[in-house]
């Protein structure tokens, strides 16, 4: 059962947003536990996270209908509900990448060659970096919201939101790194192999790409207050 998100929205939809941004990471956290089982060759390892990943994304869905329910009889207009069902749209993408990525590693004991294992675990580490700074600029405007000197400090952390952007640059450029050597050693692996790698690694990105996009949308939704 999850506990009431915020009370009450009150006049600010965002703090029960951050709450689920909280739970949204706890599962993209666990990314790197099942990066550093599926390099091991660690089917029942890989398993076992995915399942956690499976669970904490379902508690994320259960944050996201909570805020849902309590948005639809709050005193917000009705372009103020639209905004924020679309960065809890968005928000909850990331929590759904992360998933898609734990089950298309645990649905197949696929190989990873050795030669792929540091740019996978580099890859992994750059989005999970990605969902983090988001998190943390997203907790620095919740905090910003109903401050004594709330729309300097609303500024200021506006124009931090460029580091998750950054973020996801760099995790599309470890994206790329992998895909090149994975291209590049196709020979030595059979075509479903790869074809498997090239999946998980697409879906991985989108994590990142999803984060991004979620720190657009809350960039647009404070800039209109």
């Amino acid at each position: 059962m999850v506990r009431t998100i915020g009370g009450l929205f009150g006049r600010n939809a965002f703090g029960p947003l951050y709450e689920h941004m909280v739970q949204v990471v706890k599962t993209t956290r666990l990314l790197k536990g099942l990066a550093s089982r599926f390099v091991e060759g660690d089917q029942a390892g890989v398993e076992k996270v995915a399942r956690r990943i499976d669970s904490e994304e379902a508690t994320a869905d259960e944050v996201k209908e909570e805020i849902r329910r309590h948005l639809t009889h709050s005193i917000f207009s009705a372009i103020q509900r639209s905004d924020t069902l679309l960065l809890l749209g968005l928000q909850d993408d990331v929590a759904d990448n992360a998933n898609d990525t734990a089950k298309l590693i645990s649905v197949r004991e696929t190989p990873l060659p050795e030669a792929l294992h540091d740019l996978f675990s580099d890859f992994t580490e750059a989005v999970v970096h990605t969902s983090e700074v988001l998190l943390e600029r997203s907790r620095a405007l919740n905090e910003a919201m109903g401050s004594s000197d709330e729309r300097s400090r609303i500024h200021e952390e506006l124009e931090k939101l460029k580091d998750v952007r950054e973020a996801q640059f760099r995790a599309s450029q470890h994206h790329r790194r992998f895909l090149e050597h994975l291209f590049r050693t196709e020979g030595e692996m059979d075509p479903v192999t790869v074809v498997m790698l090239m999946h998980i690694a697409n879906r991985l990105g989108l994590v990142a790409h999803a984060a991004e996009n979620t720190a657009e949308c809350l960039e647009r939704m404070i800039a209109q207050r």
